[in-house]
């Protein structure tokens, strides 16, 4: 019923055409009727805007149904069955602190347990900032505090290692709080966008990543168009790069390739894929 999509190119309407041509293999469904809801967060003219639905009474969702008329070049989906929280647009992910957004599936086991020793090591500028009760808020506040100790918060070029440092470093306190109390590991999925890019972890469901680029990768996504009126000379230095979790029942699709568990992906608009080994 979850998912986790971040969509990254170097051209606006990729991110849209690549959407609706795979709605199947991004869609997500509610048969049961169980309490769920969206959200989307995206970048127009350098800034991270957010499209929140607390509530979805539809049974099945894809990412077209949530984008509507966003065009953007970037972007990070969600879709939320409601375990911890109330489902309020405080509780709908992304989230979002200055330059960076924030989601993830998955649950922290016990969280009503570790909660509080979790809020310790958020510094009280960040704990401000908490507007809803989700452990996914919190982690990411969380993160924001090891970027914070690594002078990379204000950053507006943070690299990927410092975003896979942060998150490791989260990861590693979660582990801790969790060992300390007698719990189980949490099995969760984060992805983090900033300006520049996207980056995921995988330490939950099979998460996958594909990229395309140039005429032939992407020429798919304008099938049926008049090649004329869509510019199709401008696709040779044009590249996408989607990350995904959450597929329907755990199967990667064809053509995509899977994340070892436990590692992290940092996905730009320029660079090939930067893997990040699993962190254990």
């Amino acid at each position: 019923m979850a998912r986790l999509i971040g969509i990254l190119a170097n051209r606006p309407d990729l991110t849209r055409r690549f959407a609706l041509r795979e709605r199947l293999v991004l869609a997500a469904a509610n048969p049961e009727g169980a309490p769920w809801g969206w959200g989307v967060g995206f970048q127009q003219h350098g800034e991270f805007l957010l499209r929140r639905r607390p509530v979805e009474d539809r049974r099945e969702l894809d990412l077209g149904d949530m984008l509507g008329d966003v065009t953007s070049d970037l972007l990070l989906a969600h879709v939320r069955r409601a375990t911890i929280g109330a489902r309020s647009t405080d509780n709908t992910h992304p989230f979002r602190y200055q330059q960076f957004l924030f989601a993830e599936t998955g649950t922290i086991t016990g969280f009503g347990d570790v909660r509080a020793r979790m809020l310790e090591s958020v510094p009280e500028f960040l704990r401000r900032g908490l507007r809803g009760d989700t452990d996914g808020e919190l982690l990411f506040h969380l993160f924001l505090s090891f970027l914070h100790d690594a002078g990379k918060l204000d950053d507006p070029d943070v690299k990927p290692r410092a975003i896979f440092a942060a998150l490791a470093a989260t990861i590693d306190l979660v582990r801790r709080l969790a060992r300390e109390a007698s719990l189980s590991e949490s099995r969760i999925n984060v992805m983090v966008a900033s300006p520049e890019g996207l980056v995921a972890a995988r330490f939950g469901t099979p998460m996958a990543y594909r990229v395309l680029s140039g005429r032939q990768g992407l020429e798919p996504l304008f099938a049926g168009e008049d090649p004329g009126k869509v510019r199709m000379p401008d696709l040779e230095a044009c590249r996408l790069a989607v990350v995904a979790s959450d597929f329907e029942n755990d199967a990667i699709p064809e053509g995509w390739t899977a994340l070892a568990d436990g590692a992290m992906l940092a996905l730009s608009r320029t660079d090939a894929p930067l893997e990040a080994p699993p962190h254990r």
